[in-house]
Order: C-alpha cells, then sequence, then structure tokens
C-alpha cells in the first residue's frame, strides 16, 4: 500500500508540473516565427520590428537586421508590431491573438521610388487579424 502511495504521488507531483509548464512546453514545441519578404528599393537589413500589448508598457525588438530576436513574441489579447525602415516608423500592424504560441507572422514590404507597400498575413494556432 506504501508503494503505491509513493507512485501516486510521484506521478501527482511529474503531471502537475508539466501542467504548470505547458505554455512553456508548447512554446518551444512550436515556436513564433518572423519572415520578412521585401522588394524594390526595400532591404531586410534595414527592417527593425518591434513588438508591444495593448497596454503599451513595454516594447520589445523581435526583428533586426534580417534576424529574429526573440521567440515568444505575443501575448494573449490586442498586439501590435511597429515596422521600421532604419529610425523611421513605416507602418504599424494591429491583431488581437488568443494563443500565445505556434503562430507565423509574415510581412511583406515592398518599395518603388518614395512609396511603401505593406502586408503582414498571420498564420498557425489561434490566428486572427
Amino acid at each position: 500500500m506504501r508503494a503505491v502511495l509513493w507512485v501516486f504521488g510521484i506521478c501527482t507531483v511529474f503531471f502537475g508540473l508539466i501542467w504548470l509548464s505547458k505554455d512553456r512546453i508548447i512554446t518551444f514545441l512550436f515556436p513564433e516565427r518572423i519572415e520578412v519578404t521585401t522588394q524594390g528599393n526595400v532591404f531586410a537589413n534595414d527592417i527593425t520590428i518591434k513588438h508591444t500589448t495593448w497596454d503599451k508598457t513595454d516594447t520589445l525588438t523581435v526583428y533586426h537586421i534580417g534576424t529574429q530576436k526573440l521567440h515568444a513574441i505575443s501575448g494573449p489579447g490586442l498586439n501590435y508590431f511597429l515596422v521600421f525602415e532604419g529610425n523611421d516608423l513605416i507602418g504599424a500592424f494591429e491583431y488581437y491573438s488568443r494563443q500565445s504560441h505556434g503562430k507565423r507572422y509574415h510581412f511583406y514590404i515592398s518599395g518603388k521610388q518614395d512609396s511603401l507597400w505593406m502586408d503582414m498575413k498571420i498564420s498557425g494556432w489561434g490566428s486572427s487579424r
């Protein structure tokens, strides 16, 4: 009887720890990804993308000089991406997220002479725009 209680206790602690860490495990297995496609006179190495939430208390750089900086990007609720070319803000995207893992954000930026066209597509778990 004592052995059964030990096994039950160990299993309860093990599954409890997994339950408490499920968001970290899912983010590790299904990381968020940022992809930037540029055309014309815009270059990916000049693009910086920053992320902030609805309360705008903290702004994090998530993409800079052609590489993704953070793997856990968004949180549940209203989120914003701010797109910069050099030091100039060239666009902002707002979206609502139910889950904070497993999404792919694809930014399309095209430039011709003095005009810019931008689009963002979100795919993956819980993506809505």
